[in-house]
């Protein structure tokens, strides 16, 4: 579902000038994660478009934390 990663988010936050957006991830198995991504596009900025994607992965920021998440095991995501 995810790994977890030594690499935090320090290059991420210097390669993007859009403002993270925060994300709770819920997975098949009832659990839930809570963190941020970062927006690569002005003009997909909204949580729907990081969401929609095509890539099978889903990067997500958790205290700094990289998370790489299976995007087959989630079942919703809500945007706060």
């Amino acid at each position: 579902m995810q790994i977890k990663c030594e690499q935090d988010d320090s290059e991420t936050k210097k390669q993007t000038p859009l403002p993270p957006r925060n994300l709770v991830v819920h997975f098949t198995n009832e659990r839930s994660v809570f963190g941020i991504v970062y927006p690569a596009l002005a003009e997909e900025t909204r949580v729907s478009d990081i969401i929609n994607e095509d890539d099978q992965f889903l990067v997500l920021y958790q205290n700094s934390q990289k998370l790489i998440i299976n995007r087959h095991h989630v079942i919703y995501v809500n945007a706060n």
